[in-house]
């Protein structure tokens, strides 16, 4: 028995190797006879398979090829990437948009492979200042919103780190390199509501000379204040939802009114030389002043499980700007 078994499966291994060896034909759908290959995987019995590919065209993510036989219609799948604060406005053929358009989920008929390319167009209610990209999000105040953080060249770009009332970066970040005290948290020279952090002057708001946002892109913007943060936040308005742009995380907020939004990314906080919590906590300044204790400001700061309100002002931290109307 043993001996029959054996001879099976050499006789099974001669076979296989056999049709491994063998030319297998198909016939294209006008007929003609070409050997099965690997590349040509796509040819199956009497029907050409064509490819869409879709190219985000300078935006970010994926979509999965689509295939489809000849004179197959299909829909055209939903959209997922993204561009920053661009809006998805459907297809074409050329990269540039002169060719063939196809809408939002269009249907396709095929007699060739095909790459459609992502159009791209400005939302409404957005603009230009000072050579900075802003955004309304419809909120009940009218605030207009950058759609990137100071120091970055994209929306999901870090950017600068500041200390609250600096308006320069530095290599350390801690109270014996803070501009506004002499060394340490209890030697405030500016704002300070108490005294035992340092000279009282009762300042509790930011000077623009002392706003990052102001002075570095310029006198069509500052730093919002701590209502405007709030507000940005609020579940009246925005919808917050914790994601990945680019290979950063942080929250895109998105406005319930007219469904504008920006990204907020997760960048961290510079405290010493170090960076830390990148990619899992955001720290974003207001131009207000902890009421409780002085050595405290106000801030955005959140992470994937919610967002929370103050930080120590010596540490560097990100700076999203408003518009100043």
């Amino acid at each position: 028995m043993k001996k029959k078994f054996l001879f099976l499966m050499a006789l099974l291994a001669v076979t296989l190797f056999a049709l491994a060896e063998m030319t297998v034909y198909v016939y294209q759908k006008d007929g003609t006879k070409v050997e099965y290959l690997a590349a040509n995987v796509d040819i199956i019995g009497f029907a050409n398979v064509f490819t869409i590919t879709f190219d985000a065209n300078g935006g970010d993510g994926s979509m999965d090829v689509v295939k489809i036989k000849e004179g197959e219609t299909i829909t055209l799948p939903d959209n997922t990437f993204t561009n920053g604060s661009l809006t998805f406005a459907g297809w074409n053929t050329q990269a540039d948009g002169i060719g063939t358009a196809y809408a939002d989920k269009a249907s396709a008929t095929l007699i060739a492979n095909l790459t459609l390319y992502a159009q791209w167009e400005a939302p409404k209610d957005t603009g230009i200042a000072d050579g900075h990209e802003w955004v309304d999000l419809g909120l009940p105040s009218g605030t207009k919103w950058a759609t990137m953080n100071v120091g970055a060249t994209t929306p999901q770009g870090y950017g600068n780190y500041y200390a609250w009332g600096e308006t320069t970066t530095k290599s350390t970040y801690n109270w014996s390199t803070y501009k506004w005290c002499n060394g340490s948290s209890t030697t405030m020279t500016k704002y300070c509501t108490e005294s035992y952090h340092g000279i009282v002057d009762n300042k509790t708001t930011l000077d623009l000379s002392d706003d990052a946002a102001y002075i570095n892109w310029g006198s069509s913007w500052r730093m919002p204040t701590k209502a405007e943060l709030s507000e940005l936040i609020s579940a009246s308005y925005t919808t917050l939802t914790w994601t990945t742009r680019s290979g950063v995380k942080g929250y895109k907020v998105t406005s319930k009114t007219n469904g504008n939004s920006i990204f907020l990314p997760a960048a961290g906080i510079r405290k010493g030389s170090g960076r830390n919590d990148v990619d899992s906590d955001g720290y974003y300044l207001s131009s207000l002043l902890f009421t409780g204790s002085s050595d405290i400001a106000y801030c955005l700061y959140f992470d994937s499980d919610g967002t929370y309100g103050i930080t120590e002002r010596c540490y560097g931290q990100s700076v999203r700007p408003v518009l100043r109307e």
